[in-house]
């Protein structure tokens, strides 16, 4: 959780989001190709100091792997989300009380100009309607607002006006704070006081015995565990085929599952190094992606096999030797290499049979 914006970190405040757009953007690419799994993406400041003294400031961003019990740990439990069964079960039954008695009629009295008339209608439409070129009593405004624009003459900033105006507007923004506040607090007061009632649980069948919030949702998880198994048996066949790319992308993904994290500087750099390399020049950015994603996919279900079948990619001596030089020049991206990064790039040595002094670029 970033500590001065929202949720997750996806909404930034703007003088956050003006200092880390370019961060931001160029890590879209490293999203979209992470592993499978959760992340956190970790935004640290590094200040810098020129020879003139100057302060230089600047953002690194990577993202580290996280477990659900990460998330766990903002919040106090579920305990809280169970009115929300509640309220699921009512909206069901009002639902069907719609369907049943309503829905017919409605249907039956719907029509092309009673759509047009609602859309006209609507609250949310009407007020910026009522405000334009359409209501006839708006048709001097626009000549009013010229005038004035034209005439205008700004006021010294110790006019008593001016100074008034001020403080309607910090009253009004104080009044609209705590009333928003109270409002808040009203809402979920009284939410809660609906919706923990016991005769309204008991009332949409949540307390019984049978209902299906009570029972274990052993056939939604067993499909899902069936459509996984499906899915995996499929990459698994797969293993011992793929080319040069998909070789590389296995070695890459095994060290980011070692180390842990990604940087997103570092992801940005070694793009360029392998997109630089005759075997990817021609390889568009979807198949890339999709590539990347099925070789995070093996990697994550089973390292080993993915990792031993490295040599019916690279069938040829050249192709084992270019590969292993192109992962060292982009492992030697990373400023602080962890030695899992390095026992990994041991293991691909080994099982592809190339050494260190016989690689070339």
């Amino acid at each position: 959780m970033h500590p001065d914006v929202g949720h997750l970190g996806i909404f930034v405040s703007g003088r956050v989001a003006a200092k880390e757009h370019d961060s931001l953007v160029n890590s879209l690419d490293l999203i979209d190709t992470l592993p499978p799994g959760l992340f956190e993406m970790v935004i640290d400041e590094v200040v810098t100091e020129s020879r003139d003294g100057l302060r230089c400031e600047t953002y690194r961003m990577h993202f580290e792997e996280r477990t659900l019990d990460a998330i766990r740990a903002y919040d106090d439990g579920r305990e809280d989300e169970k009115p929300f069964q509640t309220v699921a079960r009512f909206s069901e039954i009002n639902e069907g009380l719609y369907s049943t008695f309503l829905a017919p009629w409605v249907k039956a009295f719907a029509n092309t100009g009673v759509a047009g008339l609602t859309r006209v209608m609507n609250p949310q439409r009407l007020r910026y309607t009522m405000l334009s070129d359409a209501n006839p009593c708006m048709a001097g405004l626009k000549a009013t607002a010229n005038l004035v624009r034209e005439n205008r003459v700004e006021a010294p900033a110790d006019n008593q006006w001016r100074e008034a105006e001020r403080f309607a507007i910090e009253s009004a923004e104080r009044m609209i704070e705590h009333s928003t506040q109270y409002r808040d607090l009203t809402i979920e007061q009284l939410f809660k006081a609906i919706w923990t009632n016991p005769l309204i649980q008991a009332l949409a069948g949540e307390a019984a015995t049978h209902a299906d919030s009570r029972k274990p949702a052993t056939s939604r998880r067993r499909a899902l565990e069936q459509i996984r198994d499906l899915k995996l048996r499929t990459i698994a066949a797969r293993e011992h085929q793929g080319t040069f790319t998909d070789a590389i992308l296995r070695v890459v993904y095994a060290a980011i599952k070692a180390s842990g994290s990604v940087d997103a500087s570092a992801f940005t750099a070694a793009r360029e190094i392998w997109m630089k390399h005759p075997r990817f020049h021609e390889l568009d950015r979807d198949t890339f992606i999709t590539q990347a994603k099925e070789a995070a996919l093996m990697v994550a279900f089973d390292e080993q096999q993915a990792l031993e079948a490295l040599p019916q990619l690279l069938p040829s001596k050249k192709d084992r030797e270019q590969a292993i030089a192109l992962i060292r020049r982009i492992i030697e991206v990373y400023p602080d290499v962890a030695s899992e990064v390095s026992d990994v790039l041991a293991r691909v040595e080994k099982i592809v049979g190339v050494e260190r002094a016989t690689t070339t670029a």
